[in-house]
């Protein structure tokens, strides 16, 4: 889940790609022999050998061993309905889906991230007074280690659902340079998926919770669907998908804001290199994001438009994409933009439902701005884009854009810049922005993105 003011890919997002990489507040997991012993039942093995975004299985404390840590994340989650489905209202923000939730007794909105665990933020888990019964040692989805603790939230309350005794993870997010800003009191995730319907349809900003997919309305017309599995806490929904003969599994992450992001091996194999659009690639460099643990690492960025990805027998339409270096592929929320998406838990399958209209597809501007170490730099850039044309560099100390400062990185002031840059800032439309290099101050006029 990270930000970037700009991203270096082709999405629809409906609100500019300023949003595009606040994402992926997840874990991956460094498989305990438990976990592992799931995964590897699982029929289809993935070609890029699947690593489940979830909490790493470690000891729970210094005195548990793997199999009492195992005992607690395996305990089942007790639901009490209050009805045999619920509707909440999905607030559209930063490109990520916001939730309501009462987590004992305390009403608060909280990010709705399928490819999480729960994670609640330190300062709200201390005021509901959590008590902390070990710490997890995982890894986050850009590779950089994470310690979080340990709490079992009695009640936490989806409308007329109620879930009971559940495992979350608190995190202090005050070390991250923009999540610290944006995550607010946490994120609610997968833990609490099985034995329920859930139904995500951003068109009508609504989520919908169901005994049973009889309780909520028939698709409208043809639905795509895929076998949809659960290997186990924290029971994110594991898919699969093909592209040609190339079989694979994914997750469904909603923290995730592109359609689909491929990881990296994938890509490089014939059968999909063969699936992407010609004409359709751009290169860049750049990082991935800012995730609990950090931002990732500069790296090549690549997008492209893919044709070809098949759910059982049918296909998806042609899907701008992009490339990630760590496993697993990742169907995101940018796809909820075109389809209302069911995960079926009861039923094992996930359906994609095309919406009755979809947002439409924005440009991509080429460059990112992020804050990065307390300055805000060009945090991404593609190579022959707008924003490289007008002599923008990889790494710019970006002062000023648009006439707002990027300088005031402290106190009070840190947070309503992140928030102006993620929020306000159009990185697709004309640009002026002054950078400071080491031979002086540069201003820059980016054309806007036809």
């Amino acid at each position: 889940m990270s930000v970037v003011a700009g991203i270096g890919s082709k999405m629809p997002t409906g609100h500019g790609v300023l949003l595009c990489q606040f994402r992926n507040f997840h874990f991956r997991v460094e498989m305990s022999a438990w976990f592992s012993r799931r995964v590897r039942a699982m029929k289809r093995v993935s070609i890029a050998s699947i690593v489940v975004l979830a909490i790493a299985s470690n000891p729970v404390s210094a005195q548990s061993n793997e199999r009492s840590s195992a005992e607690i994340f395996a305990r089942p989650v007790a639901i009490e309905r209050q009805a045999l489905v619920t509707h909440l209202p999905i607030t559209l923000r930063n490109g990520k889906l916001h939730i309501a939730a009462i987590v004992d007794g305390q009403t608060s909105e909280f990010l709705f991230d399928t490819g999480s665990p729960t994670v609640l933020a330190k300062q709200f888990a201390d005021t509901l007074g959590l008590k902390v019964i070990g710490q997890n040692v995982g890894v986050d989805s850009h590779g950089n280690q994470v310690t979080m603790k340990i709490a079992i939230v009695d009640r936490l309350s989806l409308g007329d659902f109620t879930f009971r005794q559940v495992p979350v993870l608190i995190h202090d997010f005050s070390g991250t340079d923009m999540g610290q800003c944006l995550i607010g009191n946490g994120l609610i995730g997968s833990e609490i998926f099985p034995a329920s319907v859930w139904r995500i349809d951003t068109q009508a900003k609504k989520l919908s919770i169901a005994a049973n997919t009889g309780e909520l309305p028939s698709p409208r017309g043809k639905s795509l669907h895929t076998k949809l599995y659960d290997v186990g806490y924290p029971h994110a929904p594991i898919i699969d998908y093909s592209v040609g003969d190339l079989a694979d599994k994914a997750m469904f992450d909603t923290g995730n804001n592109a359609n689909i992001s491929f990881f990296h091996k994938i890509v490089d194999t014939p059968t999909f290199k063969r699936a992407v659009v010609p004409g359709t690639v751009a290169h860049g460099e750049g990082y991935e994001g800012e995730s609990a643990g950090g931002l990732s690492k500069i790296g090549p960025l690549t997008h492209f438009e893919v044709s070809g990805v098949s759910f059982s027998s049918d296909k998806l339409d042609a899907t701008e994409s992009i490339v990630r270096a760590m496993p697993p592929t990742l169907f995101g929320a940018g796809l909820l933009q075109t389809y209302i998406v069911t995960l079926d838990y009861p039923g094992g399958r996930m359906l994609l439902e095309k919406r009755s209209e979809a947002d439409a597809i924005q440009p991509d501007p080429g460059y990112g701005i992020s804050i990065v170490d307390g300055r805000a730099v060009i945090s991404r850039l593609f190579a022959k884009s707008a924003a490289e044309s007008a002599g923008l560099k990889l790494g710019d100390h970006v002062i000023e854009a648009q006439g707002h400062s990027l300088t005031q990185l402290d106190g009070l002031a840190y947070c309503e810049t992140v928030k102006w840059l993620v929020q306000e800032f159009k990185s697709r439309e004309a640009a002026e922005l002054v950078i400071q290099r080491k031979d002086g101050t540069h201003r820059f006029s980016i054309p806007a993105i036809d």
